[in-house]
């Protein structure tokens, strides 16, 4: 601003410090969508460390309505899915190493075969996986004799 104004006490012609004037304006909004994008960021962040799936949508939302022309918010919406499927597989996935403890514990080998077959189907490379299998086939094993 203190350059325009030293231009234009310069009789700088009128053109020349619309151009100037409209570059300090493109660049004060960057700098303001900068900081709006920031602080939307921030937010987003923070909602998602806490499992806040509502929370970081809404903020999507929010920086969607708020700058209509970035492709950031739709990228927001897909990480949340992403982030949420895997915590929904994961859950599911202990949740069945559970089951068939349960059902070895309870010596049902039936139920721990079809539960170990169920858990191996969702998540193959279960770090239980293994141990499980071995157990399976032992109570299998001892059932038989």
């Amino acid at each position: 601003e203190r350059e325009l104004e030293e231009l234009s006490a310069l009789e700088v012609t009128r053109v020349t410090l619309d151009s100037y004037r409209e570059r300090v304006d493109e660049t004060r909004a960057l700098s303001e969508q900068g900081h709006r994008t920031a602080e939307f960021e921030r937010r987003y962040r923070i909602l998602l460390d806490h499992q806040d799936w509502i929370g970081a949508r809404e903020v999507a939302r929010e920086f969607g309505d708020a700058l209509p022309g970035s492709p950031r918010p739709a990228a927001m919406f897909a990480e949340v899915a992403r982030f949420e499927g895997e915590l929904q597989k994961q859950q599911s996935a202990e949740q069945g190493v559970r089951q068939v403890e349960t059902f070895l514990a309870q010596k049902d080998t039936a139920k721990a075969e079809l539960a170990l077959k169920i858990l191996l189907q969702l998540d193959p490379e279960n770090r239980h996986r293994r141990r499980l299998e071995r157990q399976v086939k032992a109570l299998q094993k001892s059932g038989r004799a």
